[in-house]
């Protein structure tokens, strides 16, 4: 759900989206080689970049978090970031420049029950 409303933000915005997931990063240059540049300029066709990192609070901290904080108050471009625990101590400088928001578990029967109400 999240990295999908993430992408349906990308497509309404007519952005690009780079989706990074945080378990593939091995540490802070592969993150920089990823985003560096690319984090501060528009796309080719001169669209914004949405960087979707899915997951953050699955990686190892082998100085990504570092270098994640560093783009975070640096890019120009939009930046989400989605985790299964938001309160992870390893995540807790990246809270500080986030703007939290919380999905709730969907409720199939309501979903259901809708759909059959259409």
């Amino acid at each position: 759900g999240k990295t999908a409303l993430a992408h349906a933000l990308s497509l309404e915005q007519e952005w690009e989206t780079v989706e990074i997931n945080a378990s593939d990063l091995r540490d802070s240059k592969a993150l920089s080689k990823l985003m560096g540049r690319s984090s501060g300029s528009l796309s080719l066709f001169g669209k914004k970049r949405l960087f979707l990192i899915d997951e953050v609070d699955s990686g190892k901290d082998r100085g990504e978090f570092q270098t994640l904080t560093k783009l975070l108050r640096e890019s120009t471009q939009p930046i989400i970031l989605t985790a299964d625990d938001y309160w992870s101590k390893k995540i807790a400088p990246l809270r500080l420049l986030c703007k939290p928001i919380e999905l709730k578990k969907v409720n199939k029967k309501k979903i259901r029950d809708r759909f059959l109400f259409l």
